[in-house]
């Protein structure tokens, strides 16, 4: 039982890196959209 969570710590640690930078991916694309459009509409 405690080996079993151990393990599954460790697998959300090695997944954890991969879902911060795509968190990090999403979120400044969807920035420079936004950035994007107003830029846009100020020209």
């Amino acid at each position: 039982m405690h080996k079993n969570k151990n393990l599954k710590l460790k697998t959300v640690w090695q997944n954890f890196p991969s879902m911060v930078l795509i968190l990090i991916f999403r979120f400044s694309k969807s920035r420079s959209n936004f950035i994007h459009s107003k830029y846009m509409q100020i020209h």
